[in-house]
């Protein structure tokens, strides 16, 4: 259950990133993708802190934003 609420949050910010940046017109700058992955190792972290801290069902939420965060960072990269 926690797996795929992971999956999900990634998902859904994957879409919401490329709807938000690079379905209009003019795409978003490139130096956005640096700034998509300082927030992905922000939320990356945030999620082990609150694992670590014992409140593990807040972790799979922050862990899909920051894995939506980097893999569509990383996507950007590549494919701009």
């Amino acid at each position: 259950m926690r797996v795929a609420l992971g999956i999900g949050t990634a998902g859904l910010t994957m879409l919401v990133l490329y709807v938000a940046l690079d379905a209009g017109f003019v795409p978003a700058a490139p130096g956005t993708s640096a700034a998509l992955l300082g927030f992905a190792a922000m939320f990356g972290v945030g999620a082990w802190l609150f694992a670590a801290a014992g409140r593990g069902e807040r972790s799979p939420a922050m862990g899909g934003l920051a894995a939506g965060l980097g893999l569509y960072a990383i996507a950007r990269i590549v494919l701009l």
